[in-house]
């Protein structure tokens, strides 16, 4: 399994089952550039958009 602080654009994201879904079109923040609490609240907020609840 990869951290997502090392995906790459084009990288493959798979679904539990392991089926491919897409591909990384970009990363959302660099872990290097946040604290914790910030990447945890982008990563909440992204998940609302991509989950249809956002």
């Amino acid at each position: 399994m990869t951290s997502y602080y090392t995906l790459e654009p084009g990288a493959a994201v798979r679904a539990g089952d392991g089926t491919e879904i897409g591909k990384v079109e970009h990363v959302l923040a660099d872990a290097t550039d946040l604290d914790r609490s910030e990447l945890n609240e982008k990563l909440r907020r992204a998940w609302e958009v991509i989950s249809g609840k956002g």
